[in-house]
């Protein structure tokens, strides 16, 4: 063939073509030895895991080094979780894809295609470098959580060591000679700094400026004009209305309580913000400016609380149940205790911003904490008094019920009993630990109570009544008036585990535990947790739960479509209409269940290990229960009963209403309904009258005199029966005279009709005619029939009357 020169266009085709076939084979061996990207988040999460483990190795760590290493873990927690997330999914369809290729051919097999080969080697390699990941970020994962529980321990070590440090008594006079020697030093550390703090705004002020602080104090001018002025207007409780309702009571409490609180808040704030402008907050004096703002707020903040839940002056708008002495007494308590509590962190702070002697410190906590032990027992002590009557004949009255005052009393004496205790041996630190715990509980206390009856009142009971919103779910949306009360209780509920689980965590949150340990178990909860080979996650649950409702709505779906409109135009009777909405009812569930499990990450094969071990429970104690189902299913498919079929089964009669998994449900002529287990109709005796068909027989019974024409009576039952529109004419009916009693002949009479289920009424119609026709002919007698009596000399009569004597041997 002779030689042809490239053009010049060809050639530059057939040069980029090459430098692209050149560029993704490059490409394709780099992609297949470049390391996971996920890979090397791991390592530097390795590192930095290492890191911190030699911190902690090393001790000396404080609280908030501590504490920002538990929230170091706890991200690097949650980007191992993301990793495995990323990785877990590529290694199930990589493994799904080489059990599709299979395993490799055994010595003298045919050959694979070298295509199968290099794919299954490609695919295998991918899938060790994804399960080495996959280890890897499991084992890292264990790592940080044995990092963040040591962390865990090491700072409720710290807590607690500090929380049980101990002092000197209170009662130790060398206590107080150390206080006293220490305190004129103090009280001039004390003068120096506020001295200091009141020259820097004496300075401020001349040189024109403290603008922000004069701000403040207008806008405090302005909250406080709309505390007094509007608020009160809105939050007013008339003492003329002495039965307001629940709901009212709880929303003028909570508008009492915030309307009182937020003004005063905002002008804190502002104040305090005014003076960080000026810089007025620096040196010493800024923790006592900071917990005096802060004090003034919680002060009224609790009195109004105090004011909405006891409401000493107005007892028809009271929330709790006590009687208008114990209301006054707690309101009183509150009062005294607010400004305890304000004097009590006004000396701490200003003692811990000059670095007072360590004596005086642990005098002022002790005293403080004495303090608030009188409180309480004054608290206590009024407590005690009730509406209930009380007589010197039966003494005083007893309530049959608890009551929450004598739980609250028995915790607060011991409160009292172990604040005694605590500053008489010296652990200083832990009486004033159970001072502001008593303070922080009954605050958080008091407010979920008021929540939670507003949750009751505005949730669960509005939407039972005449509201506007029952009345709008029920018009607009197409609710039942229950199904809004069933959501509206639901509601409510969940609206108060909820309120139940932030109260208690604000309550836990002073025990050594922070904002990173109260979030772990919902992290924890949200990312997912494993139980054995099983991983567990709300997104899964949450899944699994969508997946079953959707399939169990389409299963009712196609069971009302089959019952409604298709099986009515089949012609099949109500009894295999019923079979097959029963069957595809189960079907539905268990696809369901199928489905639901898929989602959650459980096997069929898990569920087959499960069922194997029920099996065990099976012969033992749900024996029973199985074998009802099974004659369930034995019921919906042999259908020796159906539903609509009228059945006799012992002493019982009705109609088959339902066929229902474990149970028959059979309901009698007088609208009972007799619930009769599957296992009972399948091995017992059933008398099913409507098997073979509609068609029945009946029979008729009449007794006529002795001197009746047999003959006659015998056609008049069979006339009235041939006449009868509801008798079938074949077979055809007949009469038969079947005994002779001592005062009648008795006749029976069987006949046909096309529906047993009305051989009542035909019965009936038919036993009147012939009654009319036989009474017309004089066959029956006007008076019931009687037996004469009998007498020995009646045989007698008898034997003369045929010619016989009477002798003793004629008696046999």
């Amino acid at each position: 063939m002779p030689y042809t020169a490239l053009s010049l266009p060809r050639y530059c085709l057939l040069l980029i073509g090459f430098v692209l076939f050149v560029w993704a084979s490059l490409a394709a061996a780099m992609a297949a030895t470049a390391p996971l990207p996920q890979m090397e988040r791991l390592n530097a999460i390795n590192i930095s895991l290492g890191d911190m483990d030699k911190r902690l190795e090393a001790g000396n760590q404080q609280d908030a080094d501590l504490s920002q290493m538990r929230h170091s873990i706890d991200e690097l927690a949650t980007e191992i979780v993301t990793i495995i997330g990323e990785l877990t999914p590529r290694a199930q369809a990589l493994n799904a894809q080489l059990e599709q290729l299979g395993a490799k051919p055994e010595e003298g097999a045919p050959a694979e295609s070298q295509t199968i080969i290099n794919e299954r080697a490609e695919t295998s390699a991918t899938l060790a470098e994804l399960n080495a990941g996959v280890k890897l970020a499991e084992t890292l994962m264990v790592h940080a959580n044995q990092l963040s529980t040591r962390i865990s321990d090491l700072r409720r070590t710290a807590f607690t060591s500090s929380l049980f440090a101990r002092s000197m008594s209170i009662w130790s006079p060398t206590l107080w000679k150390l206080a006293g020697d220490a305190l004129p030093g103090d009280m001039a550390a004390v003068q120096r700094a506020f001295g200091n703090w009141a020259a820097d705004v004496k300075q401020r002020f001349e040189g024109g400026g403290l603008t922000y602080i004069f701000g403040a104090f207008l806008v405090g001018i302005v909250l406080h004009w709309v505390r007094l002025r509007i608020l009160p207007r809105l939050t007013w409780r008339d003492p003329s209305n002495t039965s307001p309702s629940r709901l009212q009571k709880v929303v003028k409490a909570l508008g009492l309580m915030l309307g009182r609180t937020i003004p005063v808040a905002g002008a804190n704030l502002v104040f305090y913000l005014a003076l960080d402008s000026e810089n007025l907050l620096g040196g010493r004096i800024a923790p006592v400016i900071s917990w005096f703002l802060f004090s003034i707020v919680f002060i009224i903040f609790m009195r109004a609380l105090s004011d909405a839940l006891f409401a000493p002056e107005l007892g028809a708008w009271r929330l709790l149940e006590v009687d208008d002495e114990t209301a006054r007494h707690l309101s009183r308590v509150t009062s005294v205790g607010t400004l305890a509590i304000l004097g009590g962190t006004l000396l701490q702070s200003t003692v811990a911003a000059v670095g007072a002697a360590l004596s005086l410190v642990v005098l002022i906590d002790g005293l403080w904490a004495l303090v608030v032990a009188g409180i309480l027992v004054w608290a206590l002590r009024g407590m005690k008094h009730s509406e209930k009557p009380e007589t010197n004949d039966f003494g005083p009255y007893v309530p049959a019920e608890g009551d929450y005052r004598g739980i609250a009393a028995i915790v607060g004496w011991l409160a009292v009993l172990a604040i005694v205790c605590a500053v008489t041996t010296g652990y200083i630190a832990f009486a004033s630990f159970i001072v502001s715990q008593v303070i922080w509980i009954l605050t958080v206390i008091g407010f979920y109570f008021l929540l939670r009856v507003f949750t009751e009142e505005l949730v669960e009971k509005l939407p039972a009544r005449e509201s506007k919103a029952s009345l709008f779910l029920q018009t607009n949306i197409g609710l039942r008036r229950r199904s809004v009360e069933q959501l509206s209780v639901l509601t409510a509920g969940a609206i108060n585990i909820v309120l139940l689980i932030i109260a208690i965590l604000l309550i836990i949150a002073p025990w050594g535990m922070e904002k990173d340990d109260l979030y772990a178990p919902v992290q924890a909860i949200r990312t997912g947790f494993t139980i054995g080979e099983i991983s567990i996650s709300p997104i899964g649950i949450a899944s699994a739960i969508l997946t079953f409702a959707v399939v169990s709505i389409i299963t009712h779906a196609l069971q009302r479509w089959l019952e409604n409109k298709l099986l009515p135009t089949t012609g099949f009777d109500a009894g295999i209409r019923n079979s097959i909405r029963t069957a595809v009812g189960y079907i539905g569930f268990f696809i369901a269940i199928a489905l639901a499990c898929t989602q959650l990450g459980v096997s069929l094969s898990r569920i087959s290990l499960v069922a194997g071990a029920l099996s065990v429970g099976v012969g033992f104690g749900l024996q029973s229960i199985v074998n009802n189902f099974v004659s369930g299913l034995i019921l919906l498919w042999e259908r020796p009963v159906r539903v609509g079929d009228w059945v006799v089964v012992g002493s019982e009669q009705g109609y088959v209403r339902r066929i229902n998994v474990r149970a028959t449900e059979i309901e009698t002529f007088d609208r009972s309904s007799v619930i009769i287990p599957n296992s009972n109709l399948v091995s017992g005796v059933v008398k099913n009258r409507l098997h073979a068909g509609k068609m029945g027989r009946i029979t008729i019974s009449i007794g006529v005199a002795y001197n009746s024409d047999e003959n006659e009576v015998r056609q008049i039952m069979m006339d009235c029966a041939r006449n009868h529109p509801s008798v079938l004419k074949q077979p055809e009916p007949n009469a038969y005279l079947v005994e002779f009693t001592d005062n009648k002949i008795r006749f029976d009479m069987f006949c046909f009709v096309g529906n047993i289920q009305e051989s009542t009424s035909v019965t009936s119609q038919l036993n009147m005619v012939i009654l009319q026709q036989l009474r017309a002919r004089g066959f029956i007698p006007p008076r019931p029939f009687e037996a004469e009596p009998w007498h020995p000399t009646d045989r007698g009569n008898l034997l003369a009357a045929d010619g016989r004597p009477f002798t003793d041997d004629s008696k046999t």
